[in-house]
């Protein structure tokens, strides 16, 4: 009888703390944020910022692209180098790496704290607009450019 009693209470136990495990994963699964096509689109190329609407009118070379990281940072890199750009301030402490959002259902890309609505988008190109001064950007894949930062599309 005494055996018989400690295994429905071992058997209960283990119940409970298998029901404990399954909703802790379950939780764990639903609470993970879901990335958006954009997003994944985002964090999946590297992105050189110009300030006009037709990248076809580009003449001049450009020497930055941007990296938009899964934590919801980005980094910026040289083209010519590929190494990551530095800024200092004056007491040559390092920035704090700049953050990155975006809200699906407003369409608004928070980017280093600038809020950009956005306007289009296409596999090489993102169109948008700087909310606080009304200036169209774009957001040109990388793939686009040569080694000195040349558009070579």
């Amino acid at each position: 009888m005494k055996k018989s009693l400690l295994l429905i209470i071992e058997t209960i136990l283990t119940m409970r703390y298998t029901i404990f495990l399954l909703c802790l994963c379950s939780l764990l699964v639903t609470s993970c944020k879901k990335r958006t096509d954009f997003e994944k689109m985002l964090i999946a190329n590297q992105w050189v910022l110009n300030s006009r609407e037709a990248p076809d009118s580009i003449n001049t070379c450009f020497g930055f692209y941007m990296v938009f990281d899964k934590d919801g940072t980005d980094k910026t890199f040289y083209i010519d180098s590929d190494k990551e750009y530095s800024s200092f301030y004056c007491g040559m402490t390092k920035l704090a790496p700049e953050e990155w959002s975006f809200n699906e259902e407003d369409s608004i890309l928070i980017f280093n704290k600038i809020p950009l609505k956005l306007l289009s988008v296409t596999p090489d190109t993102i169109l948008m607009e700087r909310l606080d001064y009304g200036w169209k950007l774009n957001f040109i894949n990388k793939a686009y450019f040569n080694r000195k930062g040349k558009f070579v599309k």
